[in-house]
């Protein structure tokens, strides 16, 4: 005889860690928990990076229609998502928000194959406006500065104005 638990597992009614012990990258974790210190899981990771949007679309008004999330391509296979869109025809400019600067050669790397895939002609960094990023920027120039060569007031500037970015940018808020 089955116990319960085995019973509403053949129903098709069991929890997510019956049907993939190890997870479904392989983890170990459930599907959904983006990492075990983190209380909350994905949910709670993203929100450092949805506040630094808020403010920066604050910071910067009207000028501009916003769209977030939005998929790099209409693939259905592909996962990643730009964080958020400035649109205002015909120009698009992508916004990826970053709370903490951790490997600059690969979080770089990852914003600019997003736009390369996109086809958008400018991105933005926002980066929560710390001493650890302030340091981070400056130890990792040779790599961030020629892929994002605008300083913040000229992006912020720019922005305000409706105007497309004259390049790729970095924004502190």
């Amino acid at each position: 005889m089955l116990s319960s638990a085995h019973r509403r597992d053949r129903e098709g009614r069991a929890p997510g860690r019956w049907l993939h012990p190890a997870g479904a990258d392989g983890s170990g974790r459930r599907p959904g928990s983006a990492d075990p210190r983190v209380s909350g899981g994905i949910a709670a990771a993203r929100r450092g990076p949805a506040r630094l949007l808020e403010r920066f679309r604050a910071s910067i008004g009207d000028a501009w229609t916003w769209r977030t999330e939005v998929p790099v391509s209409p693939d259905a296979l592909e996962r990643r998502a730009i964080d958020a869109m400035l649109v205002r025809p015909p120009h698009r400019v992508g916004v990826e928000a970053v709370t903490r600067i951790l490997d600059v050669q690969a979080q770089i790397r990852s914003i600019l194959l997003k736009q390369s895939v996109a086809q958008i002609p400018r991105m933005v960094l926002v980066l929560a406006d710390t001493r650890h990023n302030r340091s981070a920027l400056v130890d990792g120039a040779p790599t961030i500065s020629p892929a994002f060569p605008l300083a913040h007031r000229a992006l912020m500037r720019e922005l305000r104005l409706g105007q497309l970015p004259s390049a790729n940018g970095i924004a502190f808020v």
